[in-house]
């Protein structure tokens, strides 16, 4: 049984990022760069990865963790998983893009 779940955005950027490494790289890479992401995300569910806490807006409780090139932002749910609330690039301006998914 998992232990995450995607919620609805962090699947998308999952898509998105598999397509463009498909892209640029081809099908070998995007399936190996995207399952790298996945069994990331479940060794933070056991964790066997450290995680990084994060307070927003004074209220809201999240984590992230690194997988290479991304940014994986995560918060506990009440029976213990991890909700994968988004997945985003190094480079990206992550605060202005991370309070859509936490709320203002």
């Amino acid at each position: 049984m998992k232990r995450f779940f995607l919620e609805a955005a962090a699947k998308r950027q999952i898509e998105s990022i598999w397509d463009y490494t498909k892209e640029t790289w081809g099908v070998r890479q995007a399936e190996k760069y995207t399952n790298g992401l996945l069994l990331h995300c479940e060794k933070l569910s056991l964790k066997k990865l450290p995680w990084q806490s994060h307070l927003i807006h004074g209220k809201t409780i999240i984590y992230r963790s690194r997988y290479e090139k991304h940014l994986i932002f995560f918060k506990k749910t009440i029976d213990g998983k991890l909700s994968i609330l988004a997945i985003f690039h190094i480079s990206m301006d992550v605060p202005q893009h991370l309070v859509r998914y936490v709320g203002e």
